[in-house]
């Protein structure tokens, strides 16, 4: 009976593993793009479409997060960080057009500002 058993358990091994494939094929290396690359998406999405209130979001994060990158600005705080960003000559500037746009009432339209930005971004 001891035999049978142990024969079963080494037939169910190979019936266990099966089919599978191994995780390094699952998990496939895509790189993530990088801030200015997302924000580039970002604003050419804004230039033909308007942006989902997540996309504005996203959008306002990432701008903050290449500026304090750019400037080598980090705070524990959001506003200091904010604050020495509004003091700088071309992320102040750019930061107050964004918001107006986003705060606007016709932000979801307004593709004036992404070209804008598209440019400055180089």
């Amino acid at each position: 009976m001891a035999l049978l058993w142990a024969l079963w358990l080494l037939l169910i091994i190979p019936l266990a593993l099966y089919g599978r494939t191994p995780r390094e094929a699952i998990i496939a290396a895509t790189p993530q793009p990088s801030v200015p690359e997302r924000l580039r998406q970002l604003l050419e999405t804004a230039e033909r479409e308007s942006l989902s209130v997540e996309q504005q979001t996203d959008f306002e994060k990432l701008l903050l997060s290449f500026w304090a990158e750019q400037l080598g600005v980090s705070s524990a705080r959001l506003v200091h960080t904010l604050e020495k960003l509004r003091q700088h000559p071309s992320a102040g500037p750019q930061l107050a057009s964004v918001e107006r746009w986003l705060q606007a009432r016709r932000a979801s339209v307004n593709g004036s500002v992404a070209r804008e930005l598209l440019t400055e971004l180089g």
